[in-house]
C-alpha cells in the first residue's frame, strides 16, 4: 500500500507532515515538528488522533531516541561512523523484536530509502516526489498483514529518519553558506 507524505508550513514557522491514506484523502497519520516536550509528535490520523511515537534528536550525540506507544522507548543511530544508514530495534515486529535498518536504496537514488529487517528482506521503500513545492514523496508498505502497532513503528522511524536527513542536509547547507 502507497501512502503519499505532505509538508505543510505555515507563516509562523511552525511545521507538520500529513502521511495520507492511500485514498489520498484522509490522514493515516499527522506529524507537528514543535511537539512541546519532545522534536516530532507523531499521531494516528488527525492532529487529535492517539499519539504513537515521540521523537528527540539529540544533536552532539548524533543518535535518536524514539519513544513509541506503550512507553517503549528505543534509539536509533548511524550503523557506521561514515554511513547514512540508521539501525533501530522496532518492538512490535512479528515474533520478536529485532533489528531494522533505514537505508538509501541505491547510491543514484536521491531520496529513496528502504527498511530492512536483519534479514535482507524489503519492508518498506520511500520514493522521494519531484516537482511538487509540498508532496514530499510516498512511502509504500511492502508486506500485508501487518499488526497496527508495527505499521505505526514503521511509519514513526520512517519519519524520524526522513527528519534527521532533512536537519543533516539543511546544517551541511548553511555550513556551506558560511564558508563561501
Amino acid at each position: 500500500m502507497e501512502y503519499p507524505i505532505y509538508f505543510e508550513n505555515n507563516w509562523r514557522g511552525s511545521k507538520a507532515v500529513h502521511v495520507k491514506n492511500p485514498d489520498n484523502g484522509t490522514d493515516a497519520y499527522h506529524v507537528n515538528l514543535k511537539g512541546g516536550t519532545s522534536d516530532m509528535d507523531i499521531r494516528r490520523g488527525g492532529p487529535q488522533g492517539p499519539l504513537v511515537g515521540r521523537v528527540d534528536f539529540h544533536r552532539f550525540s548524533g543518535y535518536t531516541e524514539i519513544h513509541f506507544a506503550h512507553d517503549q522507548r528505543v534509539e536509533m543511530s548511524r550503523d557506521r561512523t561514515f554511513s547514512s544508514a540508521q539501525s533501530l530495534t522496532l518492538p512490535a515486529a512479528p515474533g520478536k523484536s529485532q533489528q531494522f535498518r533505514w537505508k538509501k536504496e541505491s547510491l543514484l537514488a536521491l531520496g529513496s530509502l528502504k527498511l530492512e529487517d536483519s534479514e535482507k528482506n524489503v519492508l518498506a521503500v520511500f520514493k522521494r516526489s519531484s516537482g511538487s513545492r509540498t508532496k514530499d514523496g510516498t512511502l509504500e508498505i511492502k508486506v500485508s498483514g501487518l499488526e497496527q502497532e508495527f505499521t505505526d513503528q514503521i511509519f514513526v522511524s520512517y519519519l524520524a529518519v526522513s527528519e534527521k536527513l532533512r536537519r543533516q542536509r539543511q546544517a551541511a547547507a548553511a555550513g556551506m553558506a558560511a564558508s563561501s
